[in-house]
């Protein structure tokens, strides 16, 4: 009979040494039941065909801010008398206007990105026996929103970066060309 219970004792020692085992090796999983702790194989890139299985896949990292939009580079020429060249123009349209309130004329428009400038390339002065005080004078201006000469156009002149209050060029009261900063943020 010692014999029995010396091979029973040896049974559940063996038994309950498996159980430790088994239990040892499962994880809690979110549900709080074991499930055995198996380490995933990592998963081949199907995309590529020199994806292994020992290499994992790098991880994604976050775009970038994407760069300011650069637009075209635009030469616009009045005639003989004035030619500019702008930068970062992001399309162009025709606009209509009215002269001294009778007559409708079109005028071009530049959409513009932020950081437009403009470069005068040749700007015609009035003649200085045009003139009251008998000297030269600008004969194209930049003008704002609100009405007024920001900035005369004259020959060898730096560029000017272009600000929303910026709103076109003019000779005297005649708009010829229009810039539109509604491309701009509103930061």
């Amino acid at each position: 009979m010692k014999e029995y219970t010396y091979s029973k004792s040896k049974a559940f020692l063996f038994f309950s040494v498996a159980f430790l085992l088994i239990i040892s090796s499962c994880t809690p999983d979110k549900t709080n039941s074991l499930s055995p702790s198996i380490d995933p194989l990592p998963t081949p890139n199907v995309e590529s065909p020199t994806a292994s299985l020992e290499s994992p896949t790098p991880p994604v990292e976050s775009p970038s801010p994407s760069p300011m939009p650069t637009g075209e580079v635009k030469q616009y020429d009045y005639g003989d008398s004035l030619s500019i060249e702008i930068t970062n123009v992001a399309y162009e349209e025709t606009r209509t206007g009215i002269h001294d309130g009778l007559e409708e004329y079109e005028y071009l428009t530049y959409v513009l990105y932020p950081g437009a400038e403009i470069t005068v390339l040749h700007a015609e002065m009035k003649d200085s026996s045009s003139t009251d005080s008998g000297k030269s004078r600008p004969n194209w201006y930049i003008t704002t929103k609100y009405g007024g000469d920001v900035l005369p156009l004259i020959d060898g002149m730096d560029p000017v970066t272009l600000t929303p209050d910026m709103s076109g060029i003019t000779e005297e009261t005649y708009h010829i060309l229009s810039f539109d900063h509604s491309l701009y943020s509103e930061d």
